[in-house]
């Protein structure tokens, strides 16, 4: 009996053991195809330069939507002197570019280095007649002492990469939540803000990976001013201006349009936070600055202070001189708050989802994060918030009374 009882346990191991073997073979077969071109990166061996070289590419597109050609350009110095610049593909393909191109722009840089006022380098590569398959793009440069520098070094997917999951996903179908995106945070959309995204990356997509963009829309701030009680404005014109600066450089309109002239996906970014109105104060136009006028609206600090707007204006960021000193309070108590955001939210809101409703693949949802902070800028010197409407709520909380209420739900 006890023999029996180890043998049928052999047995069992021994089925699962094979079980396994099985589905690695089989994985094996599905992916064999393309493991040589996912793991194998050639390089080029190289004479490292003894005196540095700098340089940078200012274009490298590698995409054969040119005729198969590849378009190089930017520029190199050394002390030392460039000899040449050459494209390498695969790490073996050497193919000289033209050289000693005037770049007034780097002479002025680096004037101590000989011929920076003719650093540049160009050049258009014919692949197309190449029966070769790209797997990776270098650029080197070679200085008049034979010594090297790659520049840049770009690893390519495999042309069938796209299609190594491919037949597992027609068996069971493509769900949206299957998606990944890889999104560009961005603005000015009118102005180029998104320009070539939706054709640079687009070869690189699937049906699993797509690339969209993230826009901010600035809720409180794009409006229809003060004289219709700051109803959001979806056609906010970016002309309006508080003096040199614009007040707000996208409209949702704007953005909606593009997306679909594009057909690039949108993350939307609702945003009525710190960031918002920190370009400049724009009353007229902006309730969130009319609204931080009020101490109550705000948020304080442990020494039940509120500090001015410009309080933090010498701190560098994406702008100069921005305005981080006041961010409005979010408690439930913040009824001015509250009802600006709520209404104008809805309003905002209600837009996107038709153009959801509309437009269901260039949708990736909405976000509105930057509502949320709790002032992080006086880094450790002041903490937020302490706003006597945020303490009482905090405190109803400890007791279960507010939180927990059965009515909360219309309170919020």
């Amino acid at each position: 009996m006890k023999t029996s009882f180890s043998t049928k346990r052999l047995s069992i191991i021994l089925l699962l053991f094979t079980l396994v073997l099985l589905l690695c073979g089989g994985s094996y077969v599905l992916i064999k195809t393309y493991r040589p071109q996912w793991l194998h990166t050639p390089a080029i061996a190289t004479n490292p330069a003894t005196t540095p070289i700098l340089g940078f590419v200012d274009k490298l597109n590698e995409e054969p939507t040119d005729g198969g050609k590849i378009s190089v350009l930017g520029w190199a110095v050394s002390k030392a002197g460039i000899a040449r610049v050459e494209l390498v593909l695969n790490g073996k393909l050497r193919i000289p570019l033209t050289i000693a191109v005037p770049r007034v722009d780097v002479a002025q840089a680096f004037p101590d280095y000989p011929d920076s006022g003719k650093a540049g380098f160009e050049g258009k590569v014919d692949i197309s007649n190449r029966p070769i398959e790209l797997q990776t793009l270098e650029l080197v440069v070679t200085d008049k002492q034979g010594g090297e520098s790659i520049l840049t070094r770009r690893t390519l997917p495999a042309l069938n990469a796209k299609q190594t999951w491919s037949d597992l996903l027609k068996l069971r179908g493509l769900k949206r939540d299957d998606v990944f995106y890889f999104i560009m945070a961005t603005s000015n959309i009118a102005s180029g803000g998104a320009t070539d995204v939706d054709t640079i990356f687009r070869p690189y997509e699937s049906d699993t990976v797509k690339v969209g963009i993230r826009v901010p829309i600035l809720y409180l701030r794009t409006t229809k001013g003060r004289a219709s009680d700051y109803t959001f404005d979806a056609d906010f014109p970016s002309s309006h201006k508080c003096g040199t600066r614009t007040i707000a450089e996208d409209n949702l309109n704007g953005v909606i349009d593009y997306a679909v002239k594009h057909q690039l996906p949108v993350l939307f970014t609702l945003n009525g936070g710190i960031w918002a109105d920190a370009a400049c104060d724009a009353p007229e136009w902006d309730i969130n600055d009319v609204l931080e006028h009020d101490a109550a609206n705000l948020q304080w600090n442990e020494k039940n202070q509120v500090m001015a707007d410009d309080y933090l204006k010498n701190l560098s960021g994406s702008m100069d001189s921005p305005e981080l000193g006041r961010s409005l309070a979010f408690n439930i108590y913040a009824t001015k708050n509250r009802h600006y955001k709520k209404r104008n939210l809805q309003h905002a809101a209600s837009i996107i989802r038709k153009f959801a409703t509309q437009y269901p693949a260039l949708f990736i949802g909405v976000t509105t994060d930057p509502d949320v902070y709790l002032n992080p800028f006086f880094s450790g010197q002041q903490w937020y918030d302490y706003n006597p409407g945020t303490l009482r709520q905090f405190r109803e909380w400890l007791r279960g009374r507010t939180i927990f209420r059965t009515d909360y739900g219309r309170r919020a």
